[in-house]
C-alpha cells in the first residue's frame, strides 16, 4: 500500500536505511518541464515503510544528510542497499511521476557510513 507523507516539520529528519539514488528524467508539476533529478530511494527506519524523495537539492557527505525539494531532510544510514518495500514504492513513483531513463548515482553520494 502507498501512503502521501505529511508536509515536514522544522527540522525534521526521516532516517533511511537499504538506500540508493536514482536519477530520472520526469516532468515535474510545478514547472511543466523535463528534468533530470535524483531520489532518494529507501527504507523509512521510523515506520518500516518504503520511502521516495521528491528531489534532492543539497547533500552534506560529511554527515550523510541531504534536503530535497519539499523541505524534508533525511539522513542516510549505513550501506546502501535494496530493500523490497523501497523498490515497490519507487516502481510506484516512477509511473505517477512519469519518470523515465533511471539511472542509479549512488556512488556519486559516497558509500554511507559503516
Amino acid at each position: 500500500m502507498i501512503y502521501k507523507v505529511e508536509p515536514p516539520q522544522d527540522g525534521e529528519y526521516a532516517e533511511v536505511c537499504d538506500w540508493t539514488i536514482r536519477a530520472v528524467v520526469c516532468r515535474l508539476p510545478e514547472n511543466l518541464m523535463e528534468e533530470v533529478t535524483h531520489h532518494v530511494v529507501g527504507l523509512n527506519r521510523a515506520t518500516g515503510r518504503g520511502r521516495v524523495s521528491t528531489a534532492i537539492e543539497a547533500f552534506d557527505p560529511a554527515t550523510m544528510t541531504l534536503s530535497t525539494r519539499s523541505g524534508r531532510h533525511y539522513h542516510l544510514v549505513g550501506q546502501p542497499g535494496l530493500h523490497v518495500f523501497a523498490e515497490y514504492v519507487w516502481q510506484y513513483w516512477k509511473v505517477v511521476n512519469q519518470a523515465a531513463h533511471e539511472h542509479d548515482v549512488t556512488a556519486d553520494y559516497g558509500s554511507g557510513i559503516a
